[in-house]
């Protein structure tokens, strides 16, 4: 399966991450552009594998905690590490509920900020200012005033209706972006 990353390289930004609707530890949802088209896409699956260290990383590991702790007491569990990811899927999106997306995250950027947004090398801003994407008249990584954010949060606004178990998957990927 192809990360984002590679989506990107191989269709010259065709196919990239625009922004995150919802983040934690990592985006979780958000739209991106799939072959120029813009889509909704989101997690599908959360992979976490337990991998053990080779007896070396587990020779080093352990020195390095008797020097910081002397009477550190291992355990079998101690020689384990996590390789933790998700996969995404790209859905087909209704016109209508790509227009409630974009219409809705536009507000957003207006009151909260950019930070939601990704770059052309899938760079997210964070506080950061990055270089402009092109499509958004701002840059990425700006935070509106805190007074503002209220007028996004307590917004009556358009709901799309995501009904992306009758959507179809376009594409899978995983991280990186």
């Amino acid at each position: 399966m192809k990360s984002m990353k590679e989506m990107r390289e191989t269709t010259n930004g065709q196919t990239r991450a625009l922004y995150h609707l919802n983040y934690w530890d990592g985006p979780i949802s958000g739209v991106c552009l799939y072959n120029g088209k813009k889509c909704y896409f989101d997690t599908i699956e959360e992979v976490n594998d337990k991998i053990p260290l080779s007896d070396k990383e587990w020779e080093i590991y352990q020195k390095e905690m008797l020097e910081y702790d002397p009477d550190y007491k291992f355990s079998e569990d101690d020689r384990w590490e996590w390789d933790c990811y998700r996969i995404y899927g790209i859905y087909e999106t209704p016109e209508d509920v790509m227009e409630i997306l974009d219409e809705n995250h536009e507000l957003f950027c207006k009151f909260v900020g950019t930070h939601t947004d990704y770059d052309m090398n899938g760079k997210r801003g964070l506080g950061a200012r990055i270089p402009m994407r092109p499509d958004h008249p701002e840059d990425i990584g700006d935070l509106r005033p805190y007074t503002d954010h209220d007028k996004f949060y307590k917004a009556e606004r358009r709901q799309p209706k995501m009904d992306k178990d009758n959507w179809t998957i376009l594409e899978k990927f995983v991280t990186p972006w």
